[in-house]
């Protein structure tokens, strides 16, 4: 009888290093899938920064507008604090700048120069608001400083 218990006990023994690995196994693949899914998202392990727009080569860029007869393109600018924007006047008529918004360079751009025909004017934004102005006759614009 003595030989029948050794007997079970070392099959029940042997069972154990595998239980103890198929557990690891699951363990594993449960935090593998947990810290590569969206349920991991707001873990520290897997979150990525936030974009940021201002931090690449765009950002030194000049934003260009263009009046033509009839348009201007684009009617709304994103840009980044300090960045420049370049209206052109393609347009056979001088175009004077209506500012509808109220801040810091919303007032600089009121009181810019009006556009001389075929002429630009430049500016530089460096507070973070939005602007909504007007060129006569009718063009809608608005910049976004980021």
């Amino acid at each position: 009888m003595e030989n029948h218990k050794e007997t079970t006990r070392n099959k029940s023994g042997s069972l154990l290093p595998v239980v103890v690995i198929v557990i690891a196994v699951l363990l594993t693949a449960g935090l593998y899938f947990y810290f590569t899914s969206n349920l991991g998202k707001n873990n520290p392990f897997t979150k990525k920064p936030a974009f940021n727009p201002c931090a690449n080569e765009a950002a030194n860029k000049t934003a260009l507008i263009t009046i033509t007869s009839g348009s201007m393109t684009p009617a709304s600018v994103m840009i980044c604090p300090g960045q420049e924007v370049k209206w052109v006047n393609n347009d056979t008529i001088v175009h004077k700048f209506v500012v509808t918004s109220k801040g810091v360079d919303s007032a600089r751009l009121g009181d810019a120069d009006p556009i001389q025909a075929n002429e630009s004017v430049s500016m530089t934004f460096d507070a973070s608001e939005t602007i909504n102005y007007s060129l006569n006759p009718g063009f809608k614009g608005e910049i976004i400083v980021k």
